[in-house]
């Protein structure tokens, strides 16, 4: 119990501080002017925008940056405990306490979400607007919200949407557009690890496929392995197929990874060899990221990042599929 409860704080830790660096007020001196500023990016550059339009935000980040700030030095105390605890009962309720705290924590975060987008309603010819677009979809909670986006995307002054940012915007929602549940799958065709070509057409109406992206290093994506093997081993017979998507910048560590983890029963794509079309198209902002594609080439689930919910949902689905063909239910996960 006290490993799970280290992992879920890491997780929990790790999200908190990156919201820490979300947020960064700079106040000018003998100016009643608060200028305030944006990660942006993989880069994180810094944009300022237009006065009146920033402190209107202001309004809205110092509600709910201070809430984020509170959960924070909770989540951090919690942890703390958790690493130095021994009793069970202990463990429990401080687990207890981080999940209130994630809940809370989603909760601010889907407020704030719905703010800015009531920001960006009312300010369609403001840069700001395009900048909290293009930073916001890139979240989880953003991403669920395609539909608005898209919307407010068409509705922004020429000048912003044909921007370069713009034009990024734009791309980006196309891809997420088109890689949501329910959309048939993208096309690709690929190399595979052994300089084969493979395309996803060419499992069209006889495979369910698992589009698993992945990379070496990337610690939650292995933990799934020994999961994926045996629902592999379960299901293949039945028509199930896994296709692992390789983001390693390195042939050698990619294949040997492959061989270290007893993977080499199903399919395997790199970036490496292919380039990154295949991770934009199905729009994987994070690692890892599955994708399930039916029998009919249509996307019926998806999930991001590791854990235990996440491997239910998926072997919830498989049974849905597999073991319930006269009632399959509604198997779509986002």
């Amino acid at each position: 119990m006290q490993q799970i409860g280290r992992r879920t704080c890491e997780r929990l830790y790790v999200d908190l501080n990156f919201y820490l660096n979300y947020r960064l007020y700079y106040h000018m001196n003998n100016l009643s002017v608060l200028l305030i500023f944006f990660l942006v990016g993989p880069f994180g550059a810094l944009v300022a925008q237009d006065n009146l339009d920033s402190l209107e935000l202001n309004k809205i980040y110092r509600v709910t940056h201070a809430k984020r700030d509170s959960l924070y030095v909770l989540s951090r105390g919690y942890s703390e405990q958790l690493n130095t605890a021994t009793d069970s009962p202990l463990n429990n309720q401080l687990l207890k306490k981080l999940f209130e705290i994630e809940r809370a924590g989603n909760i601010n975060d889907r407020d704030e979400l719905q703010q800015e987008l009531n920001f960006v309603q009312t300010h369609l010819a403001s840069s700001l607007s395009l900048q909290i677009m293009s930073y916001k979809i890139r979240r989880k909670e953003g991403s669920e919200c395609y539909p608005i986006f898209a919307s407010l995307f068409n509705d922004l002054s020429p000048s912003l949407r044909n921007s370069e940012e713009g034009r990024q915007l734009g791309e980006t929602l196309s891809y997420l557009g088109n890689s949501r549940v329910g959309c048939l799958a993208p096309e690709f065709k690929a190399s595979d690890r052994n300089k084969e070509q493979l395309t996803l057409s060419s499992f069209k109406h006889s495979k369910v496929v698992l589009l698993d992206f992945w990379a070496s290093w990337c610690v939650p994506c292995r933990q799934d392995f020994p999961f994926l093997k045996q629902v592999y081993k379960k299901y293949n017979s039945e028509g199930f197929e896994i296709i692992s998507i390789s983001r390693d910048s390195g042939r050698e560590e990619w294949l040997a990874a492959i061989e270290s983890d007893g993977i080499g029963l199903w399919k395997h794509l790199s970036t490496e060899d292919n380039g990154h079309f295949i991770p934009s198209s199905y729009y994987v902002l994070a690692l890892p990221t599955k994708v399930l594609v039916d029998r009919e080439g249509r996307i019926i689930a998806r999930w991001r990042g590791g854990g235990e919910e996440n491997k239910a949902e998926l072997e919830k689905a498989l049974i849905d599929i597999f073991e319930k063909p006269s009632d399959k239910g509604d198997n779509s996960r986002k």
